[in-house]
């Protein structure tokens, strides 16, 4: 494996969805403990296409085994109660969004993305931001972009420490 450092991206245009909660009970018959699932619908097919846009971005190389670092961006669609009849925005429309869905949940579906595309198992993800913003600049679109970087040998423990001090 090469010691250079990897920065990848990728992007998934559309609304994202996020994990989801779950939810654990006891088989009455086994005794057994069952863990469901309760994802939003449409994650396995939004989750299919980061998954998609991932291998292009890495190609055929194997995941690696490093520290890596994320950063996660998601831009939402402002609602339309956020717009006169004119199309201008509102003066109580909040600058960013406080709604769902939550910046952990969309981090915990991506990240489940990348494991065994970019890294070994999403665990290895020392540091990450995410970042929730409305499409209101000009040319965006509702989406969710992730940059991320495995950490060159010798300076993992560096750059991380040093964002502590940050």
């Amino acid at each position: 494996m090469n010691d250079d450092a990897i920065t990848l991206e990728a992007t998934v245009e559309g609304p994202p969805p996020s994990m989801g909660s779950k939810r654990g009970f006891v088989n009455p018959r086994t005794g057994a403990a069952i863990i469901v699932d309760h994802n939003v619908m449409g994650l396995r097919q939004w989750q299919d296409a980061m998954r998609h846009e991932m291998r292009k971005a890495i190609g055929a190389v194997p995941p690696d085994q490093r520290p890596w670092f994320a950063s996660v961006s998601v831009i939402l669609a402002r609602p339309r109660s956020h717009f006169t009849k004119k199309g201008a925005r509102t003066k109580g429309a909040p600058e960013l969004p406080t709604v769902k869905p939550d910046p952990d949940k969309i981090a915990r579906a991506v990240f489940d993305c990348g494991s065994g595309i970019w890294w070994q198992d999403d665990k290895q993800i020392v540091s990450f931001a995410v970042r929730k913003r409305y499409a209101d600049q000009e040319g965006a679109v509702p989406g969710v972009t992730i940059s991320a970087g495995s950490l060159a040998r010798g300076y993992g423990a560096k750059l991380y420490f040093l964002s502590e001090k940050l």
